[in-house]
């Protein structure tokens, strides 16, 4: 189990903490080696978004389909039948995924009566303010000196570099 998530099983955190170590080694290796910040930035810009693609998809598995049995009660008090499980393609800021759910109807080729409403569909309805279509504009404009402030809506230089410095 793990130590953060008492309920959680331990493995399905495995990918995200030997992502974590890598980011720490390539800082050391960086500070030892004299590379320049910028370098470094990005690096760790692409290490961030595969970490961040590994943590979601934790949270996809963690979520489930929203399978709620075999057979399901709806409110009229009729009850449907749980059908061949659907997948569905889902991108976000970190990437492209499959998300599995789980859907409810009298049978195949009918319409769905049910799709239990589990974090993996509200996550897939959801709004993102951060889209991979954004982020390949930021990173396609060139913002080199810091591409997730494009990413965030901000314009370049809209925040001093080095602000704290002056102070």
């Amino acid at each position: 189990m793990s130590f953060v998530l008492p309920d959680v099983p331990e493995e399905v955190f495995v990918p995200v903490r030997s992502e974590i170590e890598a980011m720490i080694t390539t800082v050391r290796d960086a500070a030892r080696a004299g590379t320049a910040a910028h370098t470094l930035e990005q690096g760790l810009f692409r290490q961030l978004l595969r970490l961040g693609h590994s943590l979601f998809q934790s949270f996809l598995t963690l979520s489930g389909p929203g399978d709620a049995g075999e057979r399901l009660k709806l409110e009229d008090g009729r009850e449907i039948k749980r059908l061949e499980p659907r997948s569905r393609p889902y991108r976000n800021l970190f990437g492209e995924y499959r998300i599995e759910r789980s859907v409810y109807g009298q049978r195949e080729g009918q319409r769905l009566e049910a799709i239990p409403y589990g974090c993996t569909v509200a996550v897939a309805r959801a709004v993102h303010l951060l889209s991979a279509a954004r982020l390949e504009r930021a990173t396609d404009a060139g913002d080199a000196l810091c591409p997730s402030r494009a990413v965030l809506g901000e314009p370049p230089g809209s925040a001093a570099i080095g602000a704290d410095a002056r102070a």
